[in-house]
Order: C-alpha cells, then structure tokens, then sequence
C-alpha cells in the first residue's frame, strides 16, 4: 500500500507513469533523470528521481516509490506539495525546489527555476496548496 498519498485538489488529466531511478518521497518534486526506462513487457516509462534544488521539476510525485519502483507524475493542476525548511511560505508566492524535492519560497535568482504558485500560508514539513506552472 503507497505511503505519503498525493490527493490532488483540482486537476486537468495530466498524470504520467516514471521508474524511480532512486528512492522518492510522495507529494515531492521530481525531475527526468535519464533515459526512458522499458521492462521485460515493453512497457515505457520516464525515468526520475527526487528534483534537486532550483532544478526544473518534471512534476510532482503521487505517493513514495522504491528505485525502480513505478509510481505516479502529476504534471498540472492544483496538488499539495510539502514544504521545505528553508521557513514559511505565504499565500501568493511562487515556489521551487530544494534539495528534497520540497517547495520553498522562489528567490527570483537568475537561473532558478519556480514551479508554481502557493496559494495558502504553509509551514515547514506540511503541504503547501500549489497551482503547479507547466
């Protein structure tokens, strides 16, 4: 049974499958991390793994996986993400990722990335409402 469940708010159909090519954790951000994976059926995959810091998110886990572990993508909509602990986040800012793949506060430096817009006050550890960019 999938631990750490992602239950999107409002969403617009846009859900692919990835292989964890490491450990990820659910309601995180997690970006390609290589090549399209195949099993033994011929089923194919994105390959990703947990979002590193200012990286460009590919979307937001569904629930946790194991590394090679299929699991689901939410790409677009409105979907809780956890909040990193680099302090609160305010209704009304845009986000992007730390290095947990956790969304904090975007601080507008050439070359970062935000990936949505948070739409109520969050804490550190517990989910932040976001209108995911895409």
């Amino acid at each position: 049974m999938p631990t750490d469940t992602l239950i999107a708010y409002f969403e617009e159909g846009y859900h692919v499958t990835a292989t964890a090519t490491a450990p990820v954790v659910g309601k995180t951000l997690v970006a390609i991390s290589g090549n399209l994976a195949s099993d033994s059926s011929g089923n194919t995959t994105f390959s990703c793994a947990t979002c590193g810091a200012d990286a460009k998110a590919f979307g937001v886990a569904e629930y946790d996986a194991a590394e090679g572990a299929w699991f689901g993508v939410v790409r677009r909509g409105i979907v809780p993400i956890t909040c990193g602990a680099a302090g609160d986040i305010a209704a009304n800012t845009e986000v992007m990722s730390d290095a947990s793949g956790n969304v904090i506060a975007w601080d507008a430096v050439v070359g970062h990335r935000p990936v949505g817009l948070c739409l109520n006050a969050a804490t550190p550890g517990n989910d932040a409402m976001i209108a995911l960019y895409q």
